[in-house]
C-alpha cells in the first residue's frame, strides 16, 4: 500500500508540473541581436576611426598582413541594444518569470581579408563586457580611415573607457583562421547579466588579442548583405537564451512529496 501510495504521489506531481509549465510559455526562448555600434581602433594610429567599415578586426602586436608586414595592435568594439530581447522573455513567461540560461557571440570570420591594413593568422583573443557605453562608431574604412571627433571611438578613447574594477572578462577564444559564422559562449558574470537584464541599456563587448600572432577579421553590421534570415547575414550577434523559473508550486509539491516519503520511510 505504501509503495502504491508513492507512485501516486510521484505520478500527480509530475501531472502538476506537466500543467504548471505548459502555461509557462515554450522551453527556452531564443532572441537574436544585431550589434547597434561596432568599429575597431589600431594602436599605432590611435585617432582613427574606422566605423563605416564592413569589416572589424583583432590583430596582435606581431601578426602580419598578406604582405608580411607588421601593423601593431587592434582592438574591436561592439554594442548591442537588449531592449528586444527583454521585451520577448517578458512576453513569453511574464515579468520576472525568466532567467537567462546563455549568451553567445556569433561572428563571421573573413580568412583572407582583401585590405593590407587587416592581418591575418590564428590565434586567440578575449571578450570583455565594459560597463561604460559611452562611444560612437564614427566613420572611415580600413582603407581610409576618418579622424575621431566628439565620442566617436578610437584608440585613445577607448583607453579611457576602461576601468578595471568594472569590467569584466567573458572568456578567451580561438581563432580558426577559416572563413565561416562562429559560435563564442560568453561567461556569464553578474555586472554583465545585470546589464543585459536591464532592458533600454546598452551593452558593450571589447574584443582583444591574447597572444601576439592573432589576425582576426570578422564581418561588421556595415556589412550589405540582404538576407533576412540573421544567421544566413555576415552581421555580428549576440544569441540569447532563456527559460522559465520553476512554478513556486511545483518547487513546494516537490517539498512535500520528498517530507512524506521521508516520514513513511521513518514508520
Amino acid at each position: 500500500m505504501l509503495r502504491h501510495r508513492i507512485s501516486f504521489a510521484l505520478a500527480l506531481l509530475f501531472s502538476l508540473t506537466l500543467t504548471a509549465t505548459s502555461f509557462a510559455g515554450p522551453a527556452s526562448s531564443v532572441s537574436v541581436l544585431i550589434s547597434t555600434e561596432d568599429t575597431y581602433t589600431r594602436q599605432l594610429a590611435p585617432n582613427d576611426t574606422h566605423g563605416t567599415a564592413g569589416a572589424l578586426h583583432v590583430s596582435g602586436s606581431m601578426a602580419t598582413n598578406e604582405n608580411g608586414d607588421m601593423l601593431g595592435a587592434a582592438d574591436s568594439w561592439l554594442r548591442y541594444d537588449t531592449t528586444a530581447a527583454i521585451a520577448q522573455f517578458d512576453s513569453d513567461y511574464g515579468v520576472g518569470n525568466w532567467v537567462i540560461q546563455s549568451i553567445q557571440l556569433s561572428l563571421r570570420e573573413q580568412a583572407f581579408p582583401n585590405s593590407p591594413n587587416l592581418t591575418r593568422g590564428a590565434g586567440n583573443f578575449e571578450v570583455t563586457w565594459i560597463g561604460n557605453d559611452d562611444w560612437s562608431e564614427g566613420f572611415g574604412t580600413a582603407n581610409a580611415p576618418s579622424t575621431a571627433t566628439g565620442n566617436e571611438l578610437d584608440w585613445a578613447r577607448g583607453q579611457t573607457l576602461l576601468d578595471g574594477n568594472v569590467d569584466q572578462s567573458l572568456g578567451v577564444f580561438s581563432s580558426l583562421y577559416q572563413t565561416g559564422r562562429r559560435l563564442y559562449s560568453l561567461g556569464l558574470d553578474a555586472s554583465f547579466l545585470n546589464d543585459v537584464e536591464s532592458g533600454g541599456n546598452d551593452v558593450t563587448l571589447r574584443l582583444t588579442p591574447a597572444d601576439g600572432t592573432i589576425g582576426y577579421t570578422f564581418n561588421s553590421e556595415d556589412n550589405i548583405f540582404d538576407n533576412p534570415d540573421p544567421f544566413q547575414s555576415r552581421w555580428p550577434l549576440m544569441v540569447i537564451e532563456a527559460v522559465a523559473i520553476p512554478e513556486p508550486a511545483t518547487a513546494l509539491l516537490l517539498g512535500l512529496v520528498g517530507v512524506g516519503a521521508l516520514r513513511r520511510r521513518r514508520r
